[in-house]
């Protein structure tokens, strides 16, 4: 709808894995070597390169080529700060497990009920407003949160191994 390519959107994503190599080279003092520095250049290569490569006019008009350089950049912003919160999930989460020896099992059911508190009324004005989910709809929903829940608590887990753990 927007005219930006997803790709950008998702690609941006990948900018976390700099941010994260970058957080823990500073806090962690972990060592970079040549590849994992020719990994983060190429990453952020790749993401500059499809970003100007969905900037370019597709010929539907100046109008339409302005709206969608606009969509481009704001979809590249909310991307890379999107990398930029979970690398920092990342830094916060080995903080508070390594550190502090808080729970992971605690800190995922504690993260979830804030999140569930936080969308509650979104799920409750769309079922009064608008046409209610189905009993289906409902369950299936339910399924994918433990699903994710479950990766939360393993991605929780892995970071006891190795510095950023996964990232790594």
């Amino acid at each position: 709808m927007s005219g930006v390519n997803s790709g950008i959107i998702s690609t941006n994503f990948s900018s976390s894995i700099v941010f994260v190599t970058l957080f823990f080279h500073i806090w962690y003092k972990q060592v970079l070597n040549k590849i994992e520095v020719l990994g983060c250049v190429f990453i952020i290569l790749g993401v500059v390169l499809i970003g100007f490569g969905g900037s370019i006019d597709d010929g539907r008009g100046s109008e339409m080529a302005k709206v969608s350089v606009k969509f481009l950049i704001l979809a590249s912003i909310f991307g890379v700060s999107a990398g930029l919160v979970t690398s920092l999930n990342s830094v916060s989460m080995k903080f508070h497990v390594q550190e502090m020896g808080f729970p992971p099992e605690q800190m995922i059911m504690d993260g979830n009920f804030i999140v569930g508190i936080v969308l509650l009324p979104f799920f409750l004005n769309h079922q009064i407003k608008s046409e209610p989910f189905s009993t289906g709809e409902i369950v299936q929903g339910f399924i994918f949160s433990w699903g994710i829940s479950l990766s939360f608590t393993l991605f929780t887990f892995s970071l006891n191994y190795g510095k950023a753990g996964i990232a790594q």
